[in-house]
């Protein structure tokens, strides 16, 4: 997939760094010359230009076959209608809008847009689920019950194995990877409480022993997950 972000505010110039440091190409436009010389060096073109002119859509070649277009702009309704109608004469159809209310987005849904969000309204949910869920350093709701959730490594199993902690049949969740080594900072700011981020170590062996210092990412019901954090609180 390739991916266009028109609109390089903090959300459009996070979304487009986090989705090219994946390994997508990004393409990317703003009238900003700032906001666009600040991403260049990072995602494979950015360009100043007016997103409500097809000129400059052409030059981003937002109608790729493989080519999902975001419109990132904030509560600027005018200009995210203005810029979907240019994008709709033009044949894209993956077309994903930043939308400021519902009203927004049920309009947006009426004209044929893919997708809405509301990044608010997401980051909302997410500080919430971090500031409830004690002794977790990260959360991530998968559906109504299951989430996955970086634990710092219990003081006690420094030295054991996953097969000694019976993490599956004594807590009922799955070891998806562990985090291990030194935290870089993050590049960019697109999350509500932003970590560094320690890099992961891939799958783990039932016979690799834990260090002191690693993070686990785990897999499991929501209400295990807790008990399992509250539990080891350090």
């Amino acid at each position: 997939m390739e991916f266009v972000v028109l609109g390089l505010g903090q959300f459009g110039s996070s979304l487009a760094i986090g989705l090219a440091s994946k390994g997508y190409e990004v393409r990317a436009l703003d009238l900003n010359m700032e906001a666009v010389t600040a991403v260049r060096p990072k995602i494979s073109t950015a360009i100043q230009g007016d997103a409500s002119e097809s000129a400059a859509l052409r030059e981003l070649c937002v109608d790729g076959e493989n080519v999902r277009v975001i419109v990132a702009f904030g509560a600027s309704y005018e200009k995210s209608f203005l810029v979907v109608a240019r994008l709709k004469e033009m044949g894209v159809t993956e077309i994903y809008v930043r939308s400021a209310n519902a009203l927004h987005e049920k309009v947006m849904g009426m004209i044929g847009v893919r997708g809405c969000f509301r990044v608010e309204e997401f980051a909302a949910t997410q500080l919430a689920d971090t500031l409830l869920c004690r002794g977790m350093t990260r959360f991530h709701r998968i559906d109504k019950t299951h989430s996955m959730a970086d634990v710092p490594l219990p003081e006690t199993w420094e030295g054991r194995t996953l097969m000694e902690v019976e993490l599956r049949s004594k807590y009922r969740l799955n070891l998806v990877t562990l985090r291990r080594g030194k935290a870089q900072a993050r590049g960019v700011e697109d999350e509500v409480v932003t970590l560094p981020e320690q890099p992961v170590i891939g799958t783990p062996t039932p016979d690799m022993p834990f260090e002191k210092g690693d993070t686990l990412v785990l897999f499991g019901k929501d209400a295990d997950l807790k008990r399992f954090a509250e539990e080891f609180e350090q």
